[in-house]
C-alpha cells in the first residue's frame, strides 16, 4: 500500500523521538495527513466503513429515507432470531 508508506514513515520516526509526538503542530499535521489518506485512498476506506456501520446498525442514516427499501442490520436480525427461538422454545414445553 504505497499511499500509506509516507504515514508509516512519519509514525516510525515519531515513535523514535517522543518529543515530536508531543508537539501540537506535528499532531495536527499528522491528523490532517491521515484524514487526507483516508479520503483519497484507492482502498475506499470511508465507503467500506460506512457499509460496515450500516450492517452493524451503528448509524441511523437509513431512517432519513424511510420510503426506500433498507437492509436489516445484524443486531435487528439477531433480535428477530432471538424472538423466534423463544417462541419455538415456549411451544415445546
Amino acid at each position: 500500500m504505497p499511499e500509506f508508506s509516507f504515514l508509516h514513515k512519519v509514525i516510525s520516526v515519531s515513535l523514535e523521538c517522543s518529543c515530536i509526538i508531543e508537539d501540537p503542530e506535528f499532531k495536527d499535521i499528522l491528523r490532517r495527513e491521515f484524514e487526507d489518506l483516508l479520503v483519497t485512498s484507492d482502498l475506499f476506506v470511508i465507503k467500506r466503513l460506512t457499509e460496515i456501520e450500516k450492517v452493524l446498525g451503528l448509524n441511523d442514516w437509513d431512517n432519513l429515507y424511510e420510503d426506500e427499501i433498507r437492509v436489516t442490520t445484524i443486531p435487528e436480525r439477531l433480535s428477530r432470531m432471538e424472538k423466534r427461538i423463544k417462541a419455538i422454545s415456549s411451544h415445546e414445553v
